[in-house]
């Protein structure tokens, strides 16, 4: 009786042991599974277990999960419950749903493939839904659908034609081939129709015989699957191509294609023109000969040294002036040489070339010191351009130099010459005052200490004495002045004659308040030159505007700015005294003056300086006037602002 007992004890422990490790294989493949799994109870719906893969997937906890039916997860809340069907799959036990959306707990969408099965689970009923995620999938399928869409599109609209051939042997040896598939340029290129399905014979009769060499390439490439091009005149159609072919697998080949019969026919054409040409080069050569020949008297006869140079600066002709002062016999011997081989200077001349070369300016008219291979030094006046073929491409450079020793000679010795002008002037100057200012004192001094002894005609005479000592004053500082500006350096800048006006005008109202005078200044006459010149200019100017407007009830002076004839043209325009036009070629003369001393004083030296200043900054200045109309002093300068 013991024993059955035992067996029944035993197989007991059996089965629970059995049971047991069932459990923990289902665990191990529950948590290991490479999709999400989810656990609910069918009677009510809630969440029994969810699988770490699916926590993974989805970014939801697994507190989010458990306890909570499926429609309270953010991942299905925007899915219609009947869209799972739990109803149906009560009924049926299974169901399946292959592209389902759910989304992310971080919003992204994600493509599921959605499978739901029922079975019984101890005392209760569960269902078991498998979740495969398969967004990759669907994007890989997009995509391959949209990569045979383009392939497509190109293959339909491709300009070339195409075609993809099977070989046809005889004895191994290629003999014929099958037109598996075409595009659209096929046809329109050779004008064949219809010819999937058949053999390139029946289509283009004749071809084996006409042009065996091109069912042998197509052979080659087909057994080999080495790619070849080629440009050939098929016979059977009468047309060049030009053709690629290569081998997707062996025994089959692909051949793209263009037809360029009209670019060969041009080629040809080409070469026809090409042996005119020759002909006529041949006859331009004798010309050109005669050019060269012409050139080269030139060369050898100019007194300016001429030289030629190619990309790296090296002399490729030379005129026979530059050829003797290299030390040289024949222009032949510099020929490859550069400046290096000559000059102690030649990285300046060098870096000043390949400037031109890269930039495409020239260099006109600079002066620079050169010290010849035997050593004596002159100064030269040098012009380089580029030197450009017939198309306009810079091959090098072209110089020419002209020696200005003598020139620069002569420069220094008239600046020589006034500076000691400017010595003598400042001494006759200082020696003339010395006088003046003694005459002027003992007139002085004889006017307040025997004034009582003389008439009044003899107080006159003194006064008279003492104004001309003070006028040749004034003649001097002016002469002084009118040399210095002759002489003297501008100092180019962005300078506001209105502003410089401005001040001026404020000092000649000091100096007489009780006139009234209308002054008009134009905002902005913005130029480019010397400012402390420019204001010697306006100073006179405005100065004898003011001046010549004396005399009359409502003085006005206005100064602005013209177009005359496209340039800028300033001007200083007063309605005083006038004056007759016809005097008008002395009016910028030294001592020349339109009115009587007595009448306007001043030395007659201002318009003077003001055209030395104006010509020096490279313009013009004139004027216009009528008799008690008054006057308009027009100048130009050179610089724009």
């Amino acid at each position: 009786m013991d024993t059955p007992k035992k067996n029944r004890a035993e197989v007991a422990k059996t089965s629970t042991q059995t049971l047991n490790d069932s459990e923990v294989r289902y665990r191990r493949l529950f948590e290991a599974a490479q999709d999400g799994i989810l656990i609910l109870d069918a009677q009510t719906g809630m969440i029994d277990d969810v699988n770490p893969y699916l926590i993974d997937m989805l970014g939801y906890s697994r507190e989010e999960f458990v306890k909570k039916k499926l429609w309270e997860v953010g991942a299905f809340k925007d899915i219609d419950a009947s869209k799972v069907g739990f109803k149906v799959l009560q009924e049926k036990g299974y169901i399946r749903y292959e592209d389902l959306p759910l989304r992310a707990k971080g919003g992204q969408l994600i493509q599921v493939e959605f499978v739901s099965n029922v079975y019984p689970a101890g005392d209760k009923i569960v269902i078991q839904c498998n979740i495969r995620d398969i967004t990759n999938h669907r994007l890989a399928e997009d995509a391959l659908l949209m990569s045979e869409k383009h392939y497509l599109g190109l293959f339909e609209n491709m300009l070339n034609g195409f075609a993809y051939c099977k070989i046809i042997l005889d004895n191994g040896q290629p003999r014929d081939f099958i037109y598996l598939d075409v595009n659209t340029a096929f046809g329109a290129l050779t004008g064949l129709k219809h010819v999937v399905g058949k053999k390139a014979s029946d289509v283009i009769p004749g071809i084996r015989e006409s042009d065996p060499e091109l069912i042998a390439l197509y052979g080659r490439v087909a057994l080999t699957g080495k790619s070849e091009r080629l440009e050939t005149y098929v016979e059977a159609l009468k047309m060049w191509f030009s053709i690629s072919v290569y081998s997707p697998q062996k025994g089959y080949f692909v051949a793209v294609f263009d037809v360029i019969t009209e670019r060969k026919r041009a080629e040809d054409e080409l070469r026809k023109a090409h042996e005119e040409l020759e002909i006529q080069v041949q006859q331009r050569t004798a010309a050109l000969s005669q050019s060269n020949m012409l050139l080269q008297t030139l060369l050898d006869n100019m007194p300016d040294q001429i030289y030629f140079k190619d990309l790296q600066s090296r002399f490729i002709k030379n005129s026979r002036s530059q050829t003797n002062a290299l030390g040289l016999s024949d222009p032949s011997e510099a020929i490859g040489k550069t400046d290096f081989d000559f000059f102690p200077h030649a990285s300046r001349a060098y870096a000043d070339e390949q400037e031109i070369i890269r930039s495409g300016k020239p260099l006109v008219d600079f002066d620079e010191r050169a010290v010849w291979p035997d050593g004596h030094e002159t100064w030269v006046s040098t012009t380089k351009v580029p030197l450009r073929d017939h198309e306009g491409k810079i091959i090098g450079t072209f110089g020419i130099s002209r020696d200005t020793t003598d020139r620069r000679n002569n420069e220094d010795a008239l600046r020589k010459a006034r500076d000691e002008l400017e010595a003598f002037s400042y001494s006759v100057s200082h020696d003339l005052r010395a006088p003046l200012r003694g005459i002027d004192g003992w007139s002085l001094a004889l006017l307040e200490d025997y004034g009582n002894l003389l008439d009044k005609r003899g107080q006159e005479y003194i006064q008279r004495v003492r104004s001309e000592t003070q006028h040749m004053g004034e003649l001097i500082d002016d002469l002084l002045q009118l040399s210095r500006i002759t002489r003297a350096e501008i100092h180019t800048e962005r300078i506001d004659l209105s502003a410089i006006a401005r001040s001026i005008v404020a000092r000649l109202q000091e100096s007489e308040p009780q006139r009234q005078v209308e002054f008009v200044i134009q905002n902005d006459l913005i130029a480019k030159g010397d400012a402390h010149l420019m204001e010697v200019v306006l100073t006179n100017l405005l100065g004898n505007a003011f001046k010549f407007t004396g005399k009359i009830p409502h003085p006005r002076i206005d100064f602005g700015l013209m177009n005359m004839e496209n340039q800028r043209v300033f001007f200083v325009r007063d309605n005083g005294a006038g004056f007759d036009m016809a005097f008008a070629k002395k009016l910028f003369g030294a001592f020349q003056r339109m009115h009587k001393a007595s009448e306007f004083p001043g030395t007659g030296i201002g318009l003077a300086t003001v055209q030395r200043i104006i010509n020096h900054h490279g313009g013009r200045v004139w004027a216009e006037s009528a008799v008690n109309l008054g006057a308009t002093f027009f100048f130009t300068l050179q610089e724009s602002p």
